[in-house]
Parts: C-alpha cells; structure tokens; sequence
C-alpha cells in the first residue's frame, strides 16, 4: 500500500511539475503578429552586417573629407623675443677724434620682438597627385555605398524568405489540423460501420492508416512551424523565443524594372574600386616626377636689425618668395613599385566585374522567368484544390448513399490533401521567386 502511494506521488509530482514548466514555457514565449513589411523593416532596422557597412561608408566619407585638405595651403606661423643684454658704457663708446668732437655713447640696444608668417603651396601636388587621391577617396565612397544597397537589397530578401517560410509552415499545419479533425469524425464513424459489419475491415484500415498519416504530417508541420518562427526572429532581431505569427501574404506583385538601378550594386562596387585603383596608379606614377613648391614669406620685426641705435620699437616688414624643386630616386622608384601594384589589382577587379555582369544577368533572368511560372503554377494550383474539393464533396455524397467505399472515400480524402499542400506550396514558391527577383535587382520594396 505504501508503495502504491509513494508511486502515485511521484506521478502527481511529475505531471504538475510538467505543466508548470509548460506554464513557464508558454510564458516565456511572447506571441508577437508582424506582417511582411514590418518584417522586412525590423530586419533592416537591426541588421549587424548592414550597421558595419554603414559604419564603413561613413568612414569613407572622412576619407574623402582627409583628402580635400591637400588643397589647403600649408601656412606657419612663428614669433620671437630676442633679450639683448645691457653693456657697459665703455663697451658703447666711440672715440671720434678731436676733430669730430671727441667721443659718441651709442644707447642700449632694445629687445627684439619678431614674427613669420610663411606660406607654402605644393603646385605639383595640388595640380596632378593630391586631384586623383580625391578623386579615389569619392570613388571609394561611392563604392562603399553600392555595398550598402546590396546588403540592405540582401537583407530584406533574407527576411522575406524567412516570412514565406513561416507562412507555408502555418498555413499547412492548419489545413493539417482541419483535415485531422475531419479525419478523426470520419474516422470515428467508419470504425462504428465497421462493427456493424457494414463497413470492410481493410476499409477500416485503410481510413486509420490515413488518419495516422495525417496525425504524423500534422506534428512535423507544427515543429516547422517552431522552426521558421525562430528564423525569422533572428532576422529580426528578436528573441529566439517570440512566437511570430504571420498576417498572411498579398498577391504576388509586379517588379518596376524603372526602380531598379541600371548597374548591380555588387558589380557598381567593383567598377568604383577599379576606378579608385585607377586613380591612385595616376597618383604613384605622378609621385615619381620631380615636386615644385612656391614658398612666401612675410617677416616683421621691431626693431628690425638693419635698424640701429633706435630709443624706441617701430617695427619694419619685409618679405620673401622663392622656389622649391625636389626629388628622391628612391621614393621614384618605390612609387613606380606601388603603381605596378595597384594596376596588377585593377585589371583583378575588371576581370572580376565581367564575371560579375554575366552571372547577375543569369540570375536575373532565371529569377524573373522563376516568378512567371510561379505564378502559373499558383493558378493552376489554386484551380486543381477547387477541382478536388468538389470531387471531395461528390465522393462524399456518394459515400453516404452507399455507391462507394470507405477507401475510395479515403484516396478522394488524401487527394484534397495534396491539393491543399500543393496550392500552399505553390503560392511559397511564387512569393520567393519574386523575392529573389528584388534581390537581383537590388529592390527593397
């Protein structure tokens, strides 16, 4: 007796313990309703990739503001004050002669104060190296944006993939469940007929057969559902534990080929960082040549030091020009180096941007001829599902009045079925054709 006890405590344990955490799991799991476009918007919103792109863009973008500076003129500015000690009165004194009055003290020399404003301006690099480098920094930053482009254009194509997912996982479970609980009266009536006899009994087993089929095909479905749910929440941003639940999806829409950018971003990438390339090959090879800089100067002193034996501080300009020719052999050759170097990766990328071209035309191609057809084999889905529900409603009828067997009752049953999964499939593919489409042309919406 105590045993018995002790068995059914631990039972009544074990099952309120169950439920509790179903409890907390279901809980844990925020039902949460989004729509495509809030999809595709929340991905865009929190993608970590698209951020770092971003981040890279801006960074460009100082790049480019750090190159402009080579067009200021680099100009100094330098000041003095020079004490001059006291000297003794002997140490000042002139001995004229007799005939020119005897003797002459010169005064103190004064402190000087002094300053240098010197502008330098590099014409050679202003005219030809410092143009391409701003030149290479705005083809730079063009190219960091057509990253961006493709990656938001990826991003929201990865996030209405994942929704489409979820849609087909929701919508067969619940024609799964409809079907299984129509299954299960079914089922409940045709084992009634066959203890009375009126049904055969491979008739019986045929239908329990179908409705265990239905039951098996019901519980994959709902954990693809789980599944497609904690997909799409990554791609969100979301916890992995939120239950999304899909509004459904609107007809499959037409792609604006005026929408479309006339170059691929991922090919517009490659053709400005060529071009970036280009540019800094003109800058090295330029940077091998001779370097002329004109300087101008404007000092200004008080007192100034032709000036002698002034009482008080007037201070005198003057000023300077000249220039600068310079060149290292070293840095030629060295510059000469780099040049060959950048050339070698330019020619790289054009070889790699041809490649580029032709597939994404391949792939645009095959994704628009995808979407057409998709949307044929929706319509003729939708119209095999029509055909094979009113099969479903004559053969039922028929089944009633005796004229037909519980196990062509069954095959009619398992025919709406797949016609039912098969439209859901067909609408899935039709909406991720056309994702993929958008992808390749770099549309968000």
């Amino acid at each position: 007796m105590n045993k018995t006890m002790l068995v059914v405590a631990v039972l009544l344990l074990l099952v309120g313990g169950q439920g509790r955490l179903e409890a907390q799991a279901s809980e844990a799991r925020v039902e949460v309703s989004v729509d495509l476009r809030g999809a595709v918007r929340e991905a865009l919103a929190t993608s970590g990739r698209l951020a770092s792109l971003e981040a890279g863009r801006d960074g460009a973008e100082a790049d480019r503001f750090l190159a402009t500076s080579a067009f200021v003129p680099e100009v100094s500015v330098t000041g003095r004050y020079t004490r001059l000690s006291e000297l003794p009165e002997s140490a000042r004194t002139l001995n004229l002669g007799p005939d020119l009055g005897g003797s002459f003290v010169l005064p103190q020399l004064l402190d000087q104060h002094a300053g240098r404003v010197q502008v330098s301006l590099p014409i050679t690099d202003l005219l030809y190296r410092s143009a391409r480098l701003l030149s290479a920094a705005g083809d730079r930053v063009a190219a960091q944006e057509a990253r961006v482009e493709a990656e938001r254009a990826r991003v929201a194509a990865e996030a209405r993939t994942r929704y489409v997912e979820l849609v087909l996982a929701e919508r067969t479970a619940e024609s799964l469940r409809a079907i299984e609980s129509r299954h299960a009266t079914w089922h409940r009536e045709v084992r009634a007929r066959a203890e009375a006899g009126v049904v055969a009994g491979s008739d019986r087993l045929e239908v329990e057969a179908q409705w265990l089929a239905v039951q098996r095909d019901r519980v994959a479905a709902e954990a693809r559902v789980l599944a497609a749910q904690q997909r799409l929440a990554v791609v969100m941003g979301r916890p992995a534990h939120t239950a999304l639940r899909a509004r459904g999806l609107g007809p499959v829409a037409e792609v604006n080929d005026a929408d479309a950018s006339a170059t691929p971003p991922d090919v517009a990438f490659l053709v400005h960082a060529r071009r970036a390339l280009l540019a800094l090959v003109d800058a090295e090879r330029l940077a091998a040549l001779p370097s002329v800089s004109l300087t101008f100067g404007v000092d200004v002193a008080a007192p100034h030091p032709r000036a002698f034996a002034q009482s008080q501080l007037e201070a005198v300009a003057t000023w300077d020009a000249g220039v600068v020719v310079s060149f290292s052999l070293g840095q030629a050759l060295a510059s000469v180096a780099r040049a060959d170097r950048l050339e070698s990766e330019a020619a790289s990328l054009a070889a790699e941007e041809r490649e580029l071209r032709l597939r994404m035309e391949a792939e645009t191609a095959v994704a628009a001829s995808d979407l057409t057809s998709g949307v044929t084999r929706l319509e003729v889905a939708i119209e095999v599902e029509r055909l094979a529900r009113e099969l479903l409603a004559l053969r039922r009828e028929e089944y009633e009045v005796g004229t037909l067997s519980a196990a062509q009752q069954a095959l009619a049953e398992a025919a709406h079925l797949r016609s039912v999964l098969a439209m859901h499939e067909a609408e899935a593919e039709a909406h991720l054709a056309h994702a993929r489409l958008l992808e390749t042309r770099a549309l968000v919406d």
